[in-house]
C-alpha cells in the first residue's frame, strides 16, 4: 500500500505509517487515539498581584511613591503578564503504552490542524 500524506508543514508531518512532530516520530498503527486539551493557569498571579496591589496603594496614599511603589507596579505588570497570556494546548498521542504529550503551543490553529491529520491517519489504517 502506498504512504499517503495528511500533512507536511515544517515542524511536523503526519503520514499514513508515521507522525513526526519536532524530533519526535510515532508509528501510526500504534496510535490509538489524539486528543487536545488546554493546559490551566497558575493561581499565583492573583496572590503575588494582590501584594503588588497593596504596595502600589500604600505609596500611593503615602508621600512617597519611593521604591515599593515602583516595585507594586512592576509586581502588577508581570503578574498580568502571566494572568493574560494566550492559552496553551497540549495535545496528547494514546497508545498501549500510555499516552504522550507531542505538543504543547499556544498556536490553536496549528495544533488542530495536526490533530486533524493525525485523526484522518488513524482512521484511514
Amino acid at each position: 500500500m502506498e504512504e499517503t500524506t495528511y500533512l507536511d508543514a515544517p515542524g511536523a508531518s503526519v503520514t499514513s505509517t508515521r507522525i513526526t512532530i519536532g524530533n519526535q516520530t510515532f508509528a501510526t498503527r500504534n496510535v490509538g487515539s489524539v486528543a487536545v486539551e488546554t493546559v490551566s493557569k497558575p493561581n499565583w498571579p492573583i496572590y503575588v498581584g494582590l501584594i503588588g496591589a497593596a504596595m502600589t496603594l500604600s505609596a500611593v496614599t503615602g508621600k512617597d511613591f519611593g521604591a515599593s511603589g515602583v516595585m507594586g507596579v512592576a509586581i502588577l505588570i508581570g503578574c498580568g503578564a502571566v494572568a493574560f497570556a494566550p492559552a496553551k494546548l497540549r495535545l496528547k498521542l494514546m497508545a498501549g503504552g500510555g499516552e504522550v504529550v507531542a505538543l504543547e503551543s499556544t498556536n490553536k490553529t496549528a495544533v488542530n490542524t495536526l490533530h486533524q491529520a493525525i485523526v484522518k491517519a488513524i482512521a484511514a489504517r
